[in-house]
């Protein structure tokens, strides 16, 4: 008779449970992601990508004459550095096309008018600017959230200095200080805070202003946490802040000597970076005291307004639906180049397009594009404290019983027989 068929193998056993968030803060390794993005993006920030360009020609004429065209976004929603789903969003790819005014106004007739009427973002979610990585900005609002601690969600919760996204959030913001929303905001990858990483790509340095880091939809640019004179901004009136360089209600600040930019009006990311070190974001702005705040960490409010017709065809991308349509009357213009005539070769410091910055960034690998000023120690974590000299600068130091400068460490004294009159010498030179 035939022999017997062989059994059947044996099934492949189960697949181990796949780890979702960061298991371990010491080992990115343990970071996955099982959320259903379609088009996730790139773990080690190699897929950024940012572009502008201008379209159209004058939008809005008032007295002043002023005339503006827009500046048209495209992005493509992923940050161009490493990323952690520490709150166990994915990083999801976006498509982002905006067009804002490239010549903004303010909505009123005086900048001191239009923060009087500024537009609330305080419950504004999603995205209310890019920054030059093509990742969004958020304002400080955490959406539906027990913002008082009560045990419950109803009327009396309002987000306030000492609770917000920052407070709610905060542990899930990875080292570069950003993090993912969920599938109803279509996972966009955003920050509430200052991006060091990006911060430190394009140059921050120790009493120097920030550099410009992205746009808000209203034209006005944005900018990390340090005005004029590398003076650490935070609204007027707080623990700590400077009595002319701080900040209005709407995290912004006037001023139209060009002596920072060619606008009259700019908004800044406010508050702590974070020290690149720890897979979570440390240390967070400062949130409590209430006297000492750094919130609202990104814009609260806007100051602008969109020229009649900017959400009609003739405007390439989307126009953010909270920007108000602005008073032809009344509204003033909020630049100061008023003769320039904005076009693919004007000076991106004078109102020109700004270069994405989509270059993966790694750590201490280029966390220094600028060839002089000194770097804030808080941008880089990978500039080790050591001074490296010859072994007869070495012997110098330690002549009186290093036995041999050929022999550099050996049987090296401690302490109190250390020659130490020649350390400082050596440090100096």
């Amino acid at each position: 008779p035939p022999p017997p068929s062989p059994p059947p193998p044996p099934s492949p056993p189960p697949p181990p449970p796949q780890a979702v968030g960061c298991l371990d803060d010491d080992d990115p390794e343990t970071c996955l992601c099982t959320a259903n993005v379609e088009a996730a993006c790139a773990y080690d920030g190699s897929d950024a990508w940012y572009e502008e360009s201008f379209g159209g020609s004058v939008h809005h004429t008032n007295s002043a004459g002023a005339k503006a065209v827009r500046r048209n976004i495209v992005a493509g929603g992923c940050p161009n550095h490493e990323w952690y789903p520490v709150n166990l969003n994915c990083a999801g790819g976006q498509s982002y096309s905006v067009s804002i005014p490239a010549y903004p106004f303010f909505n009123g007739a005086s900048y001191e008018d239009a923060l009087a009427a500024a537009t609330d973002l305080s419950e504004q979610g999603g995205d209310v600017g890019l920054t030059l990585n093509g990742v969004a900005i958020y304002t400080a609002w955490a959406g539906s959230y027990d913002y008082d601690g009560d045990g419950d969600i109803d009327e009396d919760d309002v987000m306030s200095e000492t609770s917000n996204a920052v407070t709610a959030e905060g542990e899930t913001f990875d080292r570069c200080g950003g993090h993912s929303s969920g599938s109803s905001a279509g996972f966009q990858y955003h920050y509430h805070i200052p991006p060091t990483c990006l911060l430190a790509q394009l140059g921050q340095y120790i009493g120097q202003h920030s550099p410009q880091v992205g746009w808000m939809y209203d034209g006005f640019p944005v900018y990390g946490p340090f005005g004029p004179d590398g003076v650490q901004m935070i609204k007027c009136g707080q623990t700590g802040a400077h009595e002319v360089y701080c900040l209005d209600a709407c995290n912004g600040y006037y001023s139209d000597d060009e002596s920072i930019d060619v606008f009259k009006y700019r908004y800044y990311m406010s508050g702590n970076t974070t020290d690149q070190a720890s897979l979570r974001a440390s240390p967070l702005p400062t949130s409590d005291p209430v006297e000492s705040s750094f919130f609202p960490f990104t814009p609260l409010c806007s100051l602008g307004c969109k020229p009649s017709g900017a959400n009609q065809n003739n405007w390439e991308g989307g126009v953010a639906s909270w920007l108000p349509v602005c008073d032809t009357s009344a509204s003033v213009a909020a630049y100061t180049r008023t003769s320039v005539d904005l076009d693919s070769s004007t000076p991106s410091d004078e109102g020109g397009l700004r270069s994405g910055v989509v270059d993966t960034y790694i750590a201490g690998a280029n966390s220094i594009n600028n060839a002089s000023g000194t770097v804030a120690p808080i941008y880089s974590t990978s500039f080790p404290n050591v001074l490296l000299f010859q072994p007869d600068d070495m012997y110098q130091a330690y002549s009186d019983h290093w036995h041999s400068p050929a022999d550099p460490g050996f049987d090296l004294p401690t302490t109190s027989y250390e020659a130490t009159y020649q350390i400082d010498r050596i440090g100096l030179e």
